[in-house]
Protein backbone atom coordinates (compact mmCIF):
# COMPACT_ATOMS: atom_id res chain seq x y z
CA UNK A 1 0.00 0.00 0.00
CA UNK A 2 2.87 2.38 0.86
CA UNK A 3 4.42 2.02 -2.61
CA UNK A 4 1.05 2.49 -4.34
CA UNK A 5 0.30 5.71 -2.43
CA UNK A 6 3.80 7.10 -2.94
CA UNK A 7 3.43 6.44 -6.69
CA UNK A 8 0.61 9.02 -6.82
CA UNK A 9 1.43 12.52 -8.07
CA UNK A 10 2.17 15.16 -5.42
CA UNK A 11 2.08 12.76 -2.45
CA UNK A 12 5.72 12.28 -1.42
CA UNK A 13 6.77 9.90 1.32
CA UNK A 14 4.20 8.25 3.61
CA UNK A 15 4.19 5.79 6.46
CA UNK A 16 1.43 3.20 6.60
CA UNK A 17 0.31 1.19 9.60
CA UNK A 18 -2.18 -1.67 9.49
CA UNK A 19 -4.34 -2.42 12.52
CA UNK A 20 -6.63 -5.44 12.76
CA UNK A 21 -9.64 -4.44 14.86
CA UNK A 22 -11.16 -7.91 15.13
CA UNK A 23 -13.34 -9.79 12.68
CA UNK A 24 -12.80 -8.73 9.10
CA UNK A 25 -12.19 -5.08 10.08
CA UNK A 26 -8.78 -3.64 9.22
CA UNK A 27 -7.68 -0.01 9.55
CA UNK A 28 -4.87 1.45 7.52
CA UNK A 29 -3.43 4.72 8.84
CA UNK A 30 -1.49 6.77 6.30
CA UNK A 31 0.78 9.53 7.56
CA UNK A 32 2.23 12.00 5.08
CA UNK A 33 5.78 12.54 6.29
CA UNK A 34 6.74 15.43 4.00
CA UNK A 35 5.58 19.05 4.26
CA UNK A 36 3.13 19.03 1.36
CA UNK A 37 0.38 21.09 2.92
CA UNK A 38 -3.15 19.75 3.06
CA UNK A 39 -3.38 16.69 0.80
CA UNK A 40 -6.75 15.68 -0.67
CA UNK A 41 -8.39 12.79 1.15
CA UNK A 42 -7.56 9.44 -0.42
CA UNK A 43 -10.28 7.40 -2.10
CA UNK A 44 -10.37 3.66 -1.55
CA UNK A 45 -11.93 0.55 -3.01
CA UNK A 46 -12.00 -2.94 -1.58
CA UNK A 47 -13.47 -5.57 -3.87
CA UNK A 48 -17.00 -6.44 -2.75
CA UNK A 49 -16.43 -5.04 0.77
CA UNK A 50 -16.73 -1.49 1.98
CA UNK A 51 -14.08 1.11 2.50
CA UNK A 52 -14.52 4.54 4.11
CA UNK A 53 -11.63 7.03 4.13
CA UNK A 54 -11.45 9.71 6.80
CA UNK A 55 -9.04 12.47 7.72
CA UNK A 56 -7.62 12.39 11.24
CA UNK A 57 -5.74 15.68 10.96
CA UNK A 58 -5.59 18.11 8.07
CA UNK A 59 -2.13 19.15 7.01
CA UNK A 60 -0.73 22.60 6.70
CA UNK A 61 2.37 24.06 5.20
CA UNK A 62 4.39 26.98 6.39
CA UNK A 63 6.99 28.48 4.13
CA UNK A 64 8.95 31.67 3.88
CA UNK A 65 10.13 33.90 6.66
CA UNK A 66 8.86 36.34 9.25
CA UNK A 67 10.06 39.24 11.35
CA UNK A 68 9.38 39.99 15.00
CA UNK A 69 8.38 43.57 15.70
CA UNK A 70 8.52 45.15 19.13
CA UNK A 71 6.60 48.41 18.91
CA UNK A 72 8.88 51.41 18.39
CA UNK A 73 12.00 49.27 18.95
CA UNK A 74 11.92 47.86 15.41
CA UNK A 75 12.09 44.51 13.63
CA UNK A 76 14.41 41.53 13.62
CA UNK A 77 16.05 40.48 10.38
CA UNK A 78 14.05 37.95 8.34
CA UNK A 79 13.77 34.58 10.15
CA UNK A 80 12.94 31.38 8.27
CA UNK A 81 9.74 29.73 9.56
CA UNK A 82 11.67 26.48 10.03
CA UNK A 83 14.43 28.18 12.04
CA UNK A 84 15.78 26.44 15.11
CA UNK A 85 15.22 27.87 18.57
CA UNK A 86 18.90 28.87 18.61
CA UNK A 87 18.52 30.85 15.37
CA UNK A 88 15.40 32.54 16.74
CA UNK A 89 17.16 33.40 20.00
CA UNK A 90 20.15 34.83 18.11
CA UNK A 91 17.93 37.02 15.90
CA UNK A 92 16.17 38.41 18.98
CA UNK A 93 19.43 38.92 20.86
CA UNK A 94 21.16 40.70 17.97
CA UNK A 95 18.27 43.09 17.34
CA UNK A 96 17.05 43.81 20.85
CA UNK A 97 20.20 43.42 22.99
CA UNK A 98 20.01 47.13 23.92
CA UNK A 99 16.90 46.28 25.98
CA UNK A 100 19.01 44.29 28.42
CA UNK A 101 19.43 40.58 29.03
CA UNK A 102 16.29 40.13 31.17
CA UNK A 103 14.02 41.71 28.54
CA UNK A 104 15.58 39.70 25.70
CA UNK A 105 15.18 36.44 27.68
CA UNK A 106 11.54 37.27 28.42
CA UNK A 107 10.91 38.13 24.75
CA UNK A 108 12.48 34.84 23.61
CA UNK A 109 10.36 32.88 26.11
CA UNK A 110 7.17 34.64 24.96
CA UNK A 111 7.91 33.92 21.30
CA UNK A 112 8.51 30.22 22.01
CA UNK A 113 5.26 29.99 23.98
CA UNK A 114 3.13 31.58 21.28
CA UNK A 115 4.81 30.26 18.11
CA UNK A 116 3.37 27.15 16.42
CA UNK A 117 5.65 24.16 17.05
CA UNK A 118 6.21 23.58 13.36
CA UNK A 119 7.84 27.02 13.18
CA UNK A 120 10.32 26.46 15.98
CA UNK A 121 12.19 23.16 15.82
Amino acid sequence: MKAAIEALDNVGTVSVTRTVAGGPSVTFTVTFTEDLGDVDELACTYGAGSCTPSTTQSGNFLDGDFQLTIGAYGNTAAIDVAASATTLRNAITVRFSFLGWAHVALLFFAVLCFTPKQSVT
